[in-house]
């Protein structure tokens, strides 16, 4: 990581350090970390809190749209086998197991094109693939919304994902390419 990157993320760090430990009090001065966060290279990506208590957020897969949610528990981001026709994913026939809130899962992988969250391009080059019709099938009967997969820690950790529960969105650092 370059030095300048360095100096943000420490930048950052102490800033969100001050955050948590002066409670913010009003909409306002919550929002004086917004700025803080801009500065630092970060991008603002909105989020929406479904009446069950899940963050979801706008994906583009494959140029085609759809919404996940955004789970800080996933190691990896998955994609439910119902969604992956209409993301055009090519997925592997080979599965690796993996473990999950519905237990043991069969997951595969499946090359894409291009992901972005909120119209924020992602250097990935693969999504994971799986049955996530629990997730799927709880959420639309609880919620009436049909989510697509969840963006998990492979997502939050390589961008210094920054969730802001309370202000409804998503703060992500894409490092300019050099």
């Amino acid at each position: 990581m370059p030095f300048q990157n360095k100096i943000k993320f420490a930048s950052v760090a102490m800033v969100l350090a001050f955050a948590l430990s002066h409670p913010l009090s009003s909409a306002a001065e919550e929002d004086k970390l917004r700025p803080l966060l801009i500065d630092a290279g970060y991008t603002e990506i909105p989020i929406y809190k479904l009446t069950t208590g899940h963050e979801i957020v706008h994906v583009s897969l494959n140029g085609e749209m759809g919404l996940i949610v955004i789970d800080s528990g996933a190691s990896v981001t998955v994609i439910h086998w119902g969604s992956a026709d209409k993301f055009s994913l090519t997925v592997s026939e080979a599965k690796k197991t993996g473990t999950g809130a519905g237990g043991k899962l069969a997951i595969s992988q499946a090359p894409i094109d291009g992901i972005s969250l909120a119209g924020l391009e992602l250097d990935l080059e693969l999504v994971h693939v799986t049955d996530l019709s629990y997730v799927v099938d709880a959420l639309a009967a609880a919620a009436a919304t049909e989510v697509d997969g969840v963006v998990g820690q492979d997502v939050l950790t390589r961008f210094g994902g920054i969730i802001d529960v309370r202000g409804g969105r998503l703060f992500l650092h894409v490092p300019e390419e050099e």
